[in-house]
């Protein structure tokens, strides 16, 4: 091979780099999602939706991830702890428009019991609340919208300490996406994208270097 050859084909492996480095460190993503105060709850849908709040934890309630215990106050009211209450809770978990290879999972938590729903498709429930429950969810690129209803049961003479209520997840997707982008509530996180298009420019300098040097000659 001849120097000018050599040098060609010496450019074509750094701008072949270079779209590989741009392009492939990108484009696997993970998005982490939890209970949190963007979490919307509402006692009647058609009253609009309200932020969740941190609620007082039951020391005996068991920790799901990075989740926090959330409720529509910090203590249930006395009606509540009395008659028990039924509440709705929403998050939506959007993907880029050109996610593939999507993978995505929740593990979830309440006092007492709930049911959740990803669209308008039932997922699954626990009526223990002493045992978090983890599911598959079958996301697709756009909106997904998480629905949990949760339901706290009557107790006799009941308080805010003896009658709590709560919910808590925590979960996460992983997908294929040209774009860095990720849902309203969290951003994606263990993205490398920096390194990939750093690397990609000092490619893309180093073969245009060559191209000048070559032109020098």
């Amino acid at each position: 091979m001849n120097t000018m050859n050599a040098k060609a084909f010496t450019i074509t492996l750094l701008l072949a780099a270079a779209i590989i480095l741009c392009t492939g460190f990108a484009s696997a993503q993970i998005l982490d999602f939890k209970s949190d105060s963007a979490t919307l709850y509402t006692y009647d849908e058609n009253s609009g939706w309200s932020n969740s709040v941190p609620t007082w934890t039951n020391p005996s309630w068991p920790s799901v991830g990075n989740g926090q215990w959330i409720w529509s106050s910090y203590h249930v009211t006395a009606e509540e702890a009395e008659n028990g209450s039924g509440v709705s809770f929403k998050k939506i978990i959007t993907l880029p428009a050109d996610a593939t290879n999507i993978h995505a999972s929740i593990t979830m938590d309440a006092d007492n019991w709930f049911f959740l729903s990803l669209g308008n498709d039932f997922v699954g429930q626990n009526m223990d609340w002493q045992y978090p429950q983890s599911f598959d969810l079958n996301l697709h690129p756009g909106d997904n919208t998480l629905t949990v209803f949760v339901m706290n049961t009557p107790l006799n003479h009941g308080t805010w300490d003896t009658n709590p209520a709560g919910l808590v997840f925590s979960g996460e997707v992983s997908f294929d996406s040209g774009n860095i982008t990720g849902g309203p509530n969290d951003p994606p996180t263990g993205q490398v994208p920096e390194f990939g298009i750093i690397a990609g420019m000092v490619a893309v300098i180093g073969g245009l270097g060559i191209v000048v040097s070559m032109r020098k000659q």
